[in-house]
């Protein structure tokens, strides 16, 4: 190989090299913001939303969940209640979670510490569901000890 190749290839790689330094240097200053964007929120809510009874009447209530942008694959929904007052006797899913078909809690319900529970997902990303949806629905009693 001839000294003005090794001239010109040195030279060549020299600038390689520089312009690699360069354009790293470059990169490195500049402030990259990579967070991804916050998801929407998903709000619960009662209906109705005010219930008045007496001691003694049952009452009926639904939880409805508004999903907005979101796609819901399980919900975990705990409710905490006060026993010396209210007694569950029922709380099921409703229809609109029917593809949540995997439940881990189908409405427990522990009347002496004043707690239900109601869990249930699925694995098959397409069974999502969203939208504005009643998802469970929850029964009980006015306990006549309760005080009005």
């Amino acid at each position: 190989m001839s000294k003005v190749k090794k001239i010109v290839i040195g030279t060549l790689g020299f600038l390689v090299l520089a312009a690699g330094i360069v354009a790293g240097t470059y990169l490195v200053s500049k402030n990259q913001d990579i967070r991804e964007k916050a998801a929407p929120s998903t709000s619960l809510s009662f209906f109705p939303t005010v219930v008045t009874k007496n001691p003694g009447q049952t009452f009926n209530l639904t939880i409805n969940a508004d999903t907005g942008e979101n796609k819901i694959t399980g919900i975990d929904i705990e409710i905490s209640y006060d026993p010396a007052a209210i007694q569950l006797t029922q709380m099921k899913g409703t229809a609109s979670i029917a593809p949540l078909s995997s439940i881990i809690k189908n409405g427990e319900i522990n009347n002496t510490t004043g707690k239900a529970r109601f869990v249930s997902y699925t694995a098959v990303k397409t069974d999502a569901i969203s939208g504005n949806l009643d998802i469970l629905d929850i029964s009980g009693n006015i306990l006549s000890s309760a005080s009005n």
